[in-house]
């Protein structure tokens, strides 16, 4: 669950300079939060994402995605464990 809301507190803060074009403060992002959703959060519930104390619950992610333009993905897949296969060896006829 760390990983998660490590990942999702980096992504955050990357889409939202992107789409502000500087680093919001607290109470910035739980205003621009509020103004496009029905459900609000406060600035401490804002702190708590972007610093990666906590995450939304998925339909709140969603929102966020959609807005932000987040890849989520990310956050849910492991990355790929990397094996060495070495190739069958064919029986000679």
């Amino acid at each position: 669950m760390e990983t998660i809301k490590k990942k999702f507190s980096q992504e955050l803060n990357r889409c939202l300079k992107i789409k502000y074009k500087k680093r919001l403060k607290n109470s910035e992002f739980a205003t621009f939060y509020n103004l496009n959703f029905t459900r609000s959060i406060t600035s401490e519930t804002a702190r708590k994402w972007l610093l990666g104390i906590s995450v939304p619950n998925v339909s709140v992610m969603k929102d966020l995605a959609h807005w932000l333009d987040m890849n989520l993905s990310d956050l849910f897949n492991k990355a790929p464990i990397k094996k060495s296969i070495a190739p069958k060896k064919m029986p000679h006829d």
